[in-house]
């Protein structure tokens, strides 16, 4: 077996479903004994930046590693901070859902390319020559998607429903 469920990962709509998809192996490997013995420190955030740190030593110490897990973790905090308050049926309302369907497909292929970039490129030097070109554009977004839900969130009172991550 080759580790990866291609199948899967090209026709997954998310992120994290796409992640799933690659070295499948360590993949599970990491969310059994890294990621959820992390469970005890009651945050999953702080679990996902533990399983992220943990790979980016397995992986090697170069900067385009530790950006490609950056733009990982982001990514998946940033869907998850959007389906909390807008779900793809609810959308669909509004927007036709072959529209949303294709939409959330190509921002997804965009996130996980973009994050792959700094994985070939490894130093610091290529990393910062490509991102500043495009103005550092997710790592904008994805952390402006954060600060806006957490802003909305804090506007509720903390009321904004979460869904258990375990």
């Amino acid at each position: 077996s080759s580790g990866i469920n291609a199948e899967y990962g090209e026709t997954s709509l998310t992120i994290q479903d796409e992640l799933t998809s690659w070295n499948v192996q360590v993949h599970k490997w990491v969310k059994q004994y890294v990621y959820k013995r992390c469970k005890v420190l009651g945050n999953p955030a702080i679990s996902r930046i533990i399983a992220l740190a943990f790979l980016y030593f397995w992986h090697g110490i170069y900067f385009g590693f530790a950006n490609l897990f950056l733009v990982e973790g982001l990514g998946v905090s940033s869907e998850e901070a959007l389906s909390r308050y807008m779900s793809r049926d609810q959308l669909s309302r509004y927007i036709p859902r072959p529209v949303v369907v294709i939409g959330q497909y190509i921002v997804k292929n965009m996130c996980i390319g973009y994050g792959l970039c700094g994985f070939a490129l490894r130093s610091w030097e290529r990393c910062h020559v490509f991102y500043s070109s495009v103005y550092y554009c997710f790592h904008w977004g994805l952390v402006v998607v954060l600060v806006v839900e957490w802003w909305v969130r804090r506007g509720r009172g903390g009321r904004g429903e979460r869904k258990k991550q375990y």
